[in-house]
């Protein structure tokens, strides 16, 4: 069972047309009216196409990770990445002594090879690796679907139990959020798409980028996957991927899934060898997170940008101090005030001198 995909072109009538359109159909009922205060007006944009769905089998195999986690008292998730109180996982009703066997030995599976304690990009990343596959069945088992004998089989014992007792409820909350990010999308994505197209020296795709909404995406809320086409996978239940916040998050995964951080990310290569400086792998990474909030905020001046919001510049000195480097080298780039080339080599010099400064 799943929401058929919906492709979405941003804001491709006039704002007024967009706007007028959604303020119609009213804004969605998760909507705080607040965030748009103070909101720019967005020209039209065309790319790139987001499709969002809400597939029953990734949500099966995302909420059993989940679980999984729960019954073994992993609790690893990033606080952006954290369940909203108000949208918990409640059950439909009490699970027969059948259903308790069958759901019993899916979590057992996931327990035993999913799971690996103390690492949980390692861990994660097993589950992602059957993402596309499962997302993309429709039918009633998983015939055909090319993943482990033995995973198809626990998941399609565990699957009445789950469309009984939880998938109502996680698929309605999946809708929800479907149409708030589609809200935000339409009247924001003319500044913050082709804004962040812009700045990163990159083209979106004319292909569509899917967008899975999911009960569970990972320890941080939100994936993406470049195999067969961009895919992005984000939890409806996460505190970051609410509203505008979950609009930056859409932005984040979908750069990440159309390679379009290739350019900068080479430039920061480059710049490293010819200043002889060995910059942080994560410095691209950071770069994307402090742009994107940047553009968001710029699109709506109230927004907290997500980084700053749910603490990436305060997981320590080095994220800190990579966050005052980017607010006085990149931020001027994000301005007009300097090039891209020179954003590069200002923001790679500004670290190695804090590297040295830092070293012993």
């Amino acid at each position: 069972m799943t929401v058929p995909p919906r492709p979405f072109a941003l804001l491709g009538l006039a704002l007024s047309l967009a706007v007028g359109a959604c303020a119609g159909r009213g804004a969605p009922r998760a909507l705080d009216p607040s965030a748009t205060v103070a909101a720019r007006s967005c020209p039209p944009s065309t790319l790139p196409t987001l499709a969002f769905r809400s597939s029953f089998w990734l949500n099966l195999h995302n909420f059993l990770h989940k679980e999984a986690k729960r019954r073994e008292g992993i609790a690893n998730e990033s606080p952006g990445g954290l369940a909203s109180p108000a949208a918990a996982a409640e059950r439909a009703r009490a699970l027969t002594a059948d259903e308790t066997a069958a759901w019993g030995r899916a979590l057992d599976y996931y327990v035993a090879h999913m799971l690996r304690r103390g690492n949980r990009m390692l861990e994660d990343s097993i589950v992602v690796r059957v993402n596309n596959r499962l997302a993309d069945a429709a039918g009633d088992d998983l015939a055909g679907t090319p993943v482990d004998p033995e995973l198809r089989r626990h998941l399609e014992r565990a699957a009445p139990v789950y469309r009984a007792v939880w998938w109502p409820g996680h698929h309605r909350r999946n809708v929800d959020w479907i149409e708030t990010m589609e809200w935000f999308v339409s009247r924001y994505g003319g500044c913050v798409f082709d804004r962040a197209a812009r700045a990163f020296a990159a083209e979106w795709p004319a292909d569509p980028i899917r967008v899975d909404a999911s009960v569970y995406a990972s320890w941080f809320g939100a994936y993406s996957t470049t195999v067969n086409g961009p895919h992005v996978t984000m939890s409806s239940n996460a505190v970051g991927n609410l509203e505008l916040h979950g609009l930056e998050g859409v932005l984040h995964e979908a750069t990440h899934a159309a390679r379009l951080m290739v350019t900068v990310d080479s430039l920061l290569a480059a710049e490293s060898d010819r200043q002889g400086i060995n910059v942080s792998n994560r410095l691209g990474h950071l770069v994307l997170f402090y742009t994107v909030g940047a553009l968001v905020e710029e699109a709506v001046p109230p927004h907290v940008p997500y980084a700053e919001r749910f603490g990436i510049w305060t997981q320590g000195p080095l994220a800190a101090r990579f966050h005052d480097a980017l607010a006085r080298q990149w931020r001027p780039y994000l301005e007009g005030r300097r090039t891209l080339a020179e954003a590069a080599a200002a923001l790679v010099n500004a670290v190695g001198a804090g590297d040295a400064a830092n070293s012993p």
